[in-house]
């Protein structure tokens, strides 16, 4: 169970901060205990139930983000080329609901490389990858920064460090 002022990564939507623990005075909440969580990107506020079968997990300890961001050069791909585009959208979804940070990593990490790989061929990333990738990117930006306490512009130029750190 999350305790209030927990930092959370809350479904695919990004990071929130729990404000309470409580039964809400909202309708049809009966007696049942909700998060009261608020996100730190938008004015956004969200009632979940505490027994909900959400996905929702604490942000990464410092430790833990510096770790893989050091691994993340070794960190194999997935090969994205062979996901046509009418799949790549369920695959995207799919693996990002997943929420591993490791995994957000190597999703990342694979959606670059495809894009670095249709440069050689003087191509572009498709819609859907572009979408992902700044999908990606943002959740993982937002959680370093928290993590790690710098600014989301920050923990970008971290990802990208990592990333060229051979």
């Amino acid at each position: 169970m999350f305790q209030k002022n927990d930092m959370v990564l809350y479904r695919t939507e990004g990071i929130y901060k729990v404000k309470d623990v409580c039964v809400p005075d909202i309708s049809g909440a009966s007696d049942r205990l909700y998060y009261v969580m608020q996100s730190l990107t938008t004015d956004t506020t969200a009632y979940t139930p505490v027994d909900a079968d959400i996905t929702m997990r604490r942000v990464v300890s410092r430790e833990v983000a510096l770790k893989a961001l050091e691994d993340l050069p070794e960190m194999e791909t997935m090969d994205l080329s062979t996901k046509s585009h009418k799949h790549l959208k369920d695959f995207y979804q799919k693996a990002i609901q997943d929420q591993a940070f490791d995994n957000l990593l190597v999703l990342y990490k694979s959606i670059l490389n495809k894009q670095d790989c249709l440069k050689e061929e003087n191509k572009k990333l498709c819609q859907t990858d572009m979408t992902f990738l700044r999908k990606t990117e943002s959740l993982l930006s937002q959680e370093l920064s928290i993590a790690l306490g710098i600014i989301k512009d920050e923990a970008v130029g971290y990802l990208e460090k990592s990333l060229t750190v051979q």
